[in-house]
């Protein structure tokens, strides 16, 4: 496997990254933490076009795609370094005649993680509170919680946000995955893994496993039929685990051997048609990992995708036949995206 990286652009504590398709153009969208932070939209060749999105924003960290709105989507701002974000709120994003138009949505306070959910025809805005309340960076006396909201075409109009019971302590991690061949949603804090459900038109909200996890990424990475779950553990945590599905729940099969500090990144694809698990951390050695299983020899694989770069989330994504791996750098300051092939790096 080899990785050629490229270095989009120097961005202050770069945190967050999303795909979009504009008239059938991949672009990516970029985004800074830092109070004041910008967002920058790039596209065309090897991404070298650039058009700013906003700037005197920040603290977003999360960009979520409009479906079927050809490159609208909606992102967190003011949720800013030290879980300052008691203001935090959604922003809807709209390219008009080449120049995006940002528009306040609604006010969610502490709202890290979300996604945009289908139920039944109708959409839902789903999303992960770190937590309700914070005196301080280091005050987690207060449990997060899920909440969500039915989305309409008309966005003026507020959604009502509902609140879900169960509480979530460190609630940091959000993924969609399919597990056992139906499409799950998953948040993760430090009191477990749940998965929200909606059955008989109602949101349920159950304990997936009980663990204290900070992020994980599922995938089937051994060809055997059964997802695989990696975890960052525990909260901004300094292991990535591995586990395997069995009848009395899940079982941990690798961990990641080196020591590392502060894993922070995550994600699974599949690159060339090898299923995978990616996670970086952003301090000490500040390494990009890709893990994958080695079916000939039995056992799970590392390739070092890049170092010192510290990264805060990362993106898998195809562009004309070719694998990307969309990184930002945040320790560095740094918008970057890799290309991933099969061929032994020189």
């Amino acid at each position: 496997m080899s990785f050629t990286k490229q270095v989009l652009d120097k961005l202050e504590r770069c945190y967050s990254v999303s795909k979009l398709l504009i008239d059938n153009e991949v672009h990516l969208i970029f985004s800074e933490e830092e109070i004041g932070g910008s967002c920058y939209d790039y596209y065309g060749k090897d991404f070298q076009d650039k058009r700013l999105v906003w700037s005197n924003g920040g603290g977003t960290m999360s960009i979520v795609p409009l479906p079927q709105r050809n490159g609208d989507f909606i992102a967190v701002q003011a949720f800013f370094p030290g879980f300052n974000a008691r203001q935090a709120k959604l922003v809807w994003c709209h390219l008009h005649h080449g120049v995006w138009e940002v528009h306040d949505y609604i006010a969610i306070p502490y709202l890290h993680r979300f996604d945009i959910a289908e139920f039944e025809d109708k959409r839902y805005l789903i999303g992960g509170i770190v937590s309700k309340d914070k005196k301080d960076r280091d005050d987690w006396s207060v449990p997060g919680c899920v909440v969500y909201a039915e989305l309409t075409e008309n966005w003026n109009l507020k959604p009502k946000i509902i609140e879900m019971p169960q509480p979530i302590f460190m609630n940091h991690g959000y993924t969609r995955a399919e597990i056992d061949k139906q499409e799950g949603y998953f948040f993760s804090g430090n009191n477990g893994i749940f998965q929200l459900k909606y059955v008989n038109q109602t949101f349920q909200l159950t304990e997936f496993a009980n663990m204290a996890v900070s992020d994980a990424a599922f995938i089937d990475i051994d060809g055997d039929g059964l997802t695989e779950m990696m975890t960052i553990e525990p909260f901004h945590g300094n292991k990535v685990r591995i586990y395997h599905q069995t009848n009395a729940g899940w079982e941990m099969i690798f961990e990641y051997p080196d020591d590392i500090v502060f894993a922070h990144a995550i994600t699974s694809g599949v690159v060339k048609d090898q299923p995978c698990f990616i996670f970086g951390c952003r301090r000490a050695k500040m390494e990009l990992v890709m893990i994958t299983y080695d079916q000939k020899l039995k056992r799970y694989q590392t390739s070092l995708i890049d170092q010192g770069c510290g990264s805060a989330n990362v993106l898998l994504f195809m562009r004309e036949g070719q694998q990307w791996l969309a990184s930002c750098n945040h320790t560095i300051n740094e918008a970057a995206v890799y290309r991933l092939s099969m061929e032994e790096t020189k």
